[in-house]
């Protein structure tokens, strides 16, 4: 059985998510007030069609992001499907960064829009009265003030979420602190009998607090993160996501982490478990993370989009350098789920419109745009290669390394475009709509 792990905790004393498994659907996420819906019929959509260029790949699956959006600013978890609260912070965020790379303001303002759905008035609440956040809901709200330069979303949280966990006044109760609402998300998916994926519930949170300047609460966060892990006993169902968030939490908030107990007891820092997640792949694709560490690695369907994004994004904060090659194979491997809409799918294989799809497809969009590369090279020596294939140290075709001066163009982001020696004959005119450098091995550069 295989599911989509598509949804984000929503922390409501005595109300669970509710994890229904169901063969190779996701399962549904469930808010704590609303019962728990039937699957969503997946939607129809185009043939597969993979883009090379990261700039105009990011925008395609932006533009196909954008057109789930409703008009009251939320994104559906599954296209056609219904609006969740509990999806939207991670489901935006792809927008956010969309607009980061390509700068069109129509990406900025959806997410403008999804903000806005959450402030002033939160869509889902205590019996008080008082917001209820999902864990990953206030990192984005804090990269969107950052974003627009209007406090008034960092502002909401700040009163909130991060004064009341400091107070010790948060939850149904108004007494949870910040170990005690990490401790509830350990404790809650312990309890449904997937303790594994808590460290990848509480990554953003940790990530929001660093953000805000919150040390103590990112800290104490951090700290549930490792027990989360410590209470991982046995491969299962989204343990590589669950370990790809502790990786990608512990390295961007600078918190090193040594379990002592559980299947990772034999790391003794981050850089032990950084060096498990990148294990975790196929194995005839470093690129393409799986969607549970035991299954059949050699069975292609088992490459998962939405772990392999969190991945991507855990190593290049971890060590962008040193697993430079395995974080462009990741991209590649995303870009190769693209379909002709723009949509990415949620496997190879997988049907267009897969439950839980619309949040997956966000969260490898932000993966994208998180490592899209500064600089890129092009060798007309490299035309037959194939889209992942390492053609040079550090350099991978279809990521950093391309074979015509327009991709190189496409690719770069703001920076560097280096054109080993060759003879680049552009196909048509190229236009150049943004600041980039050009730097050549001979005449006419």
């Amino acid at each position: 059985m295989r599911f989509l792990k598509a949804w984000v905790i929503v922390l409501a004393l005595g109300a669970l998510l509710f994890a229904q498994k169901q063969n190779r659907t996701a399962v549904l996420p469930y808010d704590g007030v609303n019962l728990l819906p039937p699957a969503e019929a997946p939607q129809g959509g185009g043939g597969a069609e993979s883009a090379l260029s990261n700039e105009l790949y990011i925008t395609t699956a932006a533009n196909y992001l954008l057109s789930q959006q409703v008009p009251g600013g939320g994104f559906p978890w599954t296209s056609g499907g219904a609006i969740y609260s509990n999806t939207q912070g991670t489901t935006a965020r792809g927008m956010l960064l969309a607009y980061e790379v390509t700068k069109n303001p129509a990406f900025l303002d959806a997410a403008v829009l999804n903000g806005d759905y959450h402030v002033p008035v939160f869509p889902l609440t205590y019996s008080d009265g008082d917001p209820r956040f999902s864990t990953h809901t206030p990192l984005f709200l804090e990269q969107l003030s950052i974003y627009t330069g209007d406090s008034k979303y960092a502002d909401f949280v700040q009163t909130w979420f991060w004064d009341k966990l400091a107070s010790g006044t948060y939850g149904e109760g108004n007494d949870l602190d910040a170990a005690g609402f990490g401790a509830y998300v350990v404790t809650a998916r312990t309890g449904q009998g997937i303790p594994q994926l808590s460290p990848w519930d509480l990554s953003a949170t940790a990530i929001g607090a660093h953000v805000a300047g919150e040390t103590a609460i990112r800290d104490a966060l951090m700290s549930q993160i490792l027990a989360g892990l410590e209470a991982t006993t046995v491969p299962s169902t989204w343990d590589v996501i669950g370990l790809a968030g502790a990786v990608w939490a512990s390295a961007i908030c600078g918190y090193d982490l040594d379990p002592t107990a559980g299947i990772h007891a034999s790391a003794n820092s981050t850089a032990d478990l950084a060096a498990t997640l990148s294990g975790w792949t196929l194995a005839a694709n470093s690129g393409a993370w799986l969607w549970r560490s035991d299954v059949d690695n050699t069975d292609p369907s088992n490459g998962d989009l939405q772990t392999t994004a969190f991945a991507v994004m855990a190593l290049n904060a971890f060590d962008p350098v040193g697993y430079a090659d395995q974080i462009a194979a990741g991209v590649a491997f995303i870009k190769s789920l693209e379909e002709s809409t723009g949509e990415l799918l949620a496997y190879p294989g997988a049907a267009p419109g897969y439950t839980g799809g619309v949040e997956a497809h966000a969260e490898a969009l932000t993966a994208i745009c998180t490592v899209a590369p500064s600089d890129v090279y092009v060798d007309d020596d490299w035309s037959t290669a194939a889209l992942g294939d390492v053609v040079a140290p550090g350099q991978t075709f279809g990521y950093n390394a391309f074979s015509t001066v327009e991709g190189g163009i496409d690719n770069v982001s703001n920076s560097t475009v280096h054109l080993l020696p060759g003879v680049f004959v552009p196909s048509a005119q190229v236009v150049i709509s943004k600041d980039i450098s050009m730097v050549g091995a001979g005449m006419g550069v």
